[in-house]
């Protein structure tokens, strides 16, 4: 498909949250999912637009996850594929970390990984810590110190990485340490793993 976006469109559209508010009267699918995916809404119309690719979907026809979609309708697109094309997630400060919540003394791998020194946790906490994570004292409940994101009710089995970028696609620590490739194949395939997943407490960036 031909790039038709407007330089100056295509720039603002980088970010999350400019392309989160061109939904404002959006009647589909969720506009959360969709602006994360890296669509936009095309004003006056039921057309969504990717900031990266220039590839349009109706609204209507969105009837799957919009990852799937964005990656089934425009496969060779380099924000699916995980390519540094300047997307800024939702709620993100300069410098990647949530404009409030998290204590500033998390961002060390050491200080996460001593929150868990009395706590008993089904996952290995080095993995948690090395995942971002840190724990809030209240049972499995961890957070992370980068985006704010919260899980609890963990399985031994369940991989820290991949939960976060399951639940938490747009933190900047987790595209740094694993890359913007490995979050989007999480997202790409999140609903087979659905029923084998942490849940999610609360996002400390949205506060």
């Amino acid at each position: 498909m031909v790039d038709r976006i407007p330089c100056i469109v295509k720039q603002l559209m980088k970010s999350e949250k400019a392309r989160l508010q061109t939904f404002s009267s959006w009647p589909f699918t969720d506009p959360q999912d969709l602006a994360q995916a890296g669509f936009f809404c095309v004003r006056w119309s039921d057309l969504v637009q990717c900031f990266c690719c220039g590839g349009e979907l109706s609204g209507s026809d969105l009837k799957d996850d919009a990852w799937k979609e964005h990656s089934r309708s425009f496969p060779h697109c380099f924000f699916i594929l995980g390519h540094n094309v300047g997307n800024v997630p939702l709620q993100m400060d300069d410098e990647g970390y949530p404009e409030k919540g998290c204590p500033p003394c998390m961002k060390t791998l050491k200080e996460r990984l001593s929150s868990f020194d009395d706590v008993q946790h089904p996952v290995d906490p080095k993995k948690l810590a090395e995942a971002g994570f840190y724990s809030t004292g209240k049972g499995e409940e961890v957070l992370c110190f980068s985006c704010g994101g919260g899980l609890e009710n963990w399985k031994r089995q369940l991989d820290p990485f991949q939960q976060h970028a399951k639940h938490y696609p747009g933190c900047k620590f987790l595209a740094t340490t694993k890359g913007q490739a490995f979050i989007n194949n999480i997202q790409l395939h999140r609903h087979k793993r659905q029923k084998n997943s942490a849940a999610i407490i609360r996002n400390v960036a949205s506060l």
